[in-house]
């Protein structure tokens, strides 16, 4: 029996047709947005805000949530 073979099946993605500075853009957005939530995770670990970590860890928001979170808890102060 022969083998299902498809031209179409060998084609490269069509990613590598985007432009050169559009690949750029999103590698920057997104180094960004992971950044934003590093220090937003941080930050409500160190503020014991328990129920911030974990909407801040896997909602993909690019970067809308942590800068929320940023924006609206001041840093830590010791007591």
């Amino acid at each position: 029996m022969e083998e299902f073979y498809h031209p179409h099946m060998m084609r490269r993605a069509p990613f590598h047709r985007v432009p050169l500075p559009a690949k750029l853009l999103v590698g920057a957005l997104a180094i960004g947005d992971l950044a934003l939530k590093v220090v937003a995770i941080r930050r409500a670990i160190q503020r014991r805000d328990e129920a911030w970590i974990l909407p801040l860890a896997l909602v993909n928001s690019v970067g809308i949530l942590p800068t929320v979170y940023l924006s609206t808890h001041g840093k830590v102060t010791d007591k």
